[in-house]
């Protein structure tokens, strides 16, 4: 198959600087959801449209900046689960660079993605869920409704600047703001089921060495874009 996208850049610049939302909305995703949540972010050599669907996120989803990507989150994260430990004299001096990512494909084979399409509400929505109603298999304390909100707020302004919206009884009262006018990035939830699954709800037996799905509620990946830029936003949890 030709594609006919080109990745310009695939970067991890989402944690710069340091002290941002990013920052504290992926520490508190960490705990809420026992798992390890991905922001990938990229950007392309021609505008995306609205007709193009998720065409950019499948050619990107092939690359090697894909994989690229997702081990260097991982590894700026400090969480190194998709990493091998290997000695090395660079280990010696520093631990850390013993840990190279893992050579074990990460893509299931003959994967069919399927989108759908999510309003900017939906969006919202779906990150209050991972902060407050995702499955909480550890019952640890939530953030509170206000602080949900403030932070989903604080996030959306992070990644869309000007184009964010003002949230809050919206989430709860379901009416998108202002319903009148399309929000000017658009947004697709994919089923998760592209990537290898742990199997921990389905065949715990079958654990595939490198993998990132767990197969329960808690797998998500939204896609969202627009003009050059593109985000996927990756969760997981299991107990």
């Amino acid at each position: 198959m030709v594609y006919e996208w080109k990745i310009t850049s695939a970067i991890n610049d989402i944690f710069e600087p340091p002290e941002n939302p990013l920052t504290d909305f992926f520490n508190i995703l960490d705990t809420a959801m026992n798992g390890h949540p991905f922001l990938l972010k990229g950007h392309t050599h021609k505008p995306i449209l609205e007709n193009d669907r998720v065409e950019p996120f499948l050619y990107f989803f092939l690359s090697d900046q894909f994989t690229r990507l997702f081990f260097e989150f991982d590894r700026k994260t400090g969480h190194y689960d998709f990493h091998d430990w290997h000695d090395t004299p660079e280990s010696e001096i520093d631990f850390f660079a013993g840990y190279k990512p893992s050579h074990a494909s990460l893509i299931k084979m003959d994967v069919t993605l399927k989108p759908k399409p999510i309003s900017y509400l939906g969006f919202t929505e779906r990150l209050y869920w991972m902060l407050r109603t995702s499955p909480n298999y550890h019952h640890l304390d939530r953030i509170n409704h206000e602080t949900a909100i403030r932070m989903i707020q604080d996030v959306s302004k992070s990644l869309f600047g000007e184009q964010s919206w003002t949230i809050g009884d919206q989430i709860e009262s379901k009416i998108e703001p202002p319903n009148w006018i399309p929000h000017p990035w658009t947004f697709y939830d994919i089923a998760p089921d592209f990537l290898n699954t742990t199997g921990y709800w389905e065949r715990p037996d079958d654990d595939p060495k490198t993998a990132y799905f767990d197969g329960g509620a808690s797998d998500s990946a939204t896609f969202f874009f627009r003009d050059t830029t593109f985000y996927l936003l990756l969760t997981c949890g299991s107990p």
